[in-house]
Order: C-alpha cells, then sequence, then structure tokens
C-alpha cells in the first residue's frame, strides 16, 4: 500500500531474477498469503548467497502456528504464528536468528508498541 515501494507483486512471484537481492525486509506479510511457505521459498530464491532479510510476523501464541484454510476472504485470513515460525523459516532453506525485541528496546516501549 506503500507510495515508497519499489516493487508491487504477488510474494509467491516475485517479478525478480534468482539471487538479485542483497536484502528483503517483509514487515507483517506472511501471516496474510495463503501458501506462505511459498512466499518464503520466493525470499530464499531472490536473495544473493551473503544476503540477508529482516521477516517479521506476529508471535502471539506458544502454541503452533494457528491456521485455518476455511476462511478465503483475504481481509478476514490471517495466519496467527507460533513459536514453530522459526521451522518454517528454516524449512524452505533460511538460517534464521532469533533477535527478541527486548534486546533492543526497553520492558516500556515493548509495552507501548505491544512487542
Amino acid at each position: 500500500m506503500s507510495p515508497y515501494v519499489q516493487v508491487r507483486a504477488d510474494l509467491c512471484h516475485l517479478p525478480l531474477t534468482d539471487q538479485c537481492a542483497d536484502i528483503v525486509h517483509c514487515s507483517h506479510v506472511l501471516e496474510h498469503v495463503p501458501d506462505d511457505r511459498a512466499a518464503m521459498a520466493e525470499l530464499v530464491r531472490v536473495l544473493r548467497p551473503d544476503g540477508w532479510g529482516l521477516i517479521q510476523v506476529p508471535v502471539w501464541s506458544e502454541d503452533p502456528t494457528f491456521e485455518d484454510a476455511s476462511i478465503t476472504d483475504p481481509s478476514e485470513r490471517k495466519r496467527v504464528y507460533g513459536q514453530d515460525v522459526v521451522d518454517r523459516l528454516r524449512s524452505v532453506g533460511l538460517t534464521v536468528d532469533v533477535i527478541p525485541a527486548a534486546q533492543f528496546l526497553s520492558t516500556q516501549e515493548c509495552e507501548r508498541h505491544a512487542i
């Protein structure tokens, strides 16, 4: 939706060549994509071998990721990620480092921004 983006595309089918990106930033998108693993694999495809990504998703549960495929309305479809999101990212070939917000934000900042 931002007027500042460089590419507007389906995250599962990016109009980019293989290994063309040094950096990808995917913030709060994967929870809205019906096939998040396909989208994750597409991020792997466009990243250079020495590239890196900042991939942010809401993690609201200690339980496994909740998905309801019966919800087909895109405005209502939302995945609620659990701690297994790390395994989901690794399953497509990403190396994952989890950096908790509390590592660089105060408790008050985390509470204020609901992080």
